[in-house]
């Protein structure tokens, strides 16, 4: 089984929350995970990808693409998902949706759909 790797909090909390919007990153750049909109040859065709990008930090309308959520799947559940559904603006209006994956040419892409979502469990890093 292939697990990943250490991840590290900003904040030096021990715990994840829940449901709190959340910036995510890859630990080696400055730029967080955001929503990206991708038109296709139609209206209905519109994908949205997570791409990096974003800015950390300062909640609010300017960065609505970047907050996501942690959230299980389901209360007797070890299994969470990552959603993009940020209460980070009051009045802005949000289209919310899991991240799910996408196969295209072989390359596969991290998306934001109503249906999809990708599952996975968190495992206690062992210090060696």
């Amino acid at each position: 089984m292939l697990l990943g790797v250490d991840i590290p909090s900003s904040s030096g909390a021990r715990t994840i929350l829940e449901s709190i919007d959340v910036n995510i990153k890859f630990s080696d750049i400055p730029v967080v995970w955001q929503v990206q909109e991708s038109k296709g040859s139609s209206l209905s065709s519109t994908r949205r990808y997570v791409t990096i990008g974003g800015q950390p930090r300062h909640p609010g309308s300017s960065t609505m693409r970047n907050w996501f959520k942690i959230e299980r799947i389901s209360n007797n559940s070890p299994e969470y998902h990552i959603a993009h559904c940020p209460s980070v603006c009051e009045s802005c209006e949000v289209v919310c949706g899991n991240v799910g994956i996408s196969s295209k040419s072989g390359k596969r892409w991290l998306f934001v759909s109503e249906h999809r979502e990708f599952p996975f469990v968190f495992v206690k890093a062992q210090q060696n």
